[in-house]
């Protein structure tokens, strides 16, 4: 379980993450939407301290740890919980798609390299691209690099792991491909908090809806009710505009 109690962040005297307090259950799998500039990456960001809060906790697994006042042992334990998903793959290009994946389970999980490569062919297998674990990224497409990440990220064993726009930089032909392995995570049982953009991905994907604007977030529940009966009006004229054939139950 992940708890953000009274999260702020700001930048200069930009507010970003206003006063935050959210509760995420094990196993959930949770999309992140609203207009862009209010706050959603950096309240993932801050969620596995990539980027520090000015005030507030975060709680996963059992660990909390204070943004004003932390050790480097706690955030470390707490980052090892997590795994992060970037829009843009942050994949080596100098390395094969199973040295991508390898690389951290050898350097930070202390894995033997055979016993490192096994678990990384498994998790290749799981996205769907068992068959180019030799290639490298300038062979890969956007969506299958994307999908490598994801297997980097599953081989780590994470608590939780934290999408950032995981289908922005794609064509619209590689969305489905790249839902496709997010769906098998889900599967999984592994924790997921996705931001992203793209409304009908969220809403196929997730099992909870989190839309957030000026730094708070203004609605919270399941995609149907998010969707087509929105309790906030500024939800309801966000989803108006992307989706004119919604009809709202008033």
């Amino acid at each position: 379980m992940i708890e953000i109690k009274n999260l702020s962040k700001s930048f200069g005297s930009h507010h970003v993450i206003r006063d935050i307090s959210l509760t995420i259950n094990d196993k959930e799998v949770v999309a992140l939407i609203g207009p862009s500039g209010t706050g959603k990456t950096t309240l993932l960001r801050c969620i596995n301290f990539l980027t520090c809060g000015d005030k507030g906790e975060i709680s996963m697994g059992g660990l909390t740890v204070d943004c004003r006042k932390h050790s480097r042992y706690n955030l470390l334990n707490l980052r090892r919980k997590s795994a992060m998903v970037f829009q843009n793959y942050n994949l080596f290009q100098n390395k094969t798609a199973l040295q991508n994946i390898t690389e951290g389970l050898i350097y930070a999980k202390g894995l033997k390299k055979p016993e490192a490569e096994k678990r990384a062919c498994v998790e290749l297998e799981k996205v769907g691209l068992a068959d180019r674990a030799y290639d490298y990224p300038h062979r890969l497409s956007g969506g299958q690099q994307q999908r490598v990440a994801i297997a980097r990220a599953m081989a780590l064993d994470p608590e939780v792991i934290l999408f950032d726009e995981p289908t922005s930089a794609l064509d619209p032909e590689k969305v489905g491909e790249v839902l496709l392995a997010i769906k098998r995570v889900a599967r999984e049982g592994i924790t997921m908090i996705i931001v992203t953009h793209e409304l009908d991905f969220a809403r196929n994907v997730a099992s909870r809806i989190l839309f957030m604007d000026e730094g708070i977030i203004l609605e919270d529940g399941a995609p149907d009710e998010v969707f087509q009966t929105p309790k906030n009006e500024r939800t309801k004229r966000f989803m108006q505009n992307y989706n004119n054939d919604f009809i709202y139950n008033i």
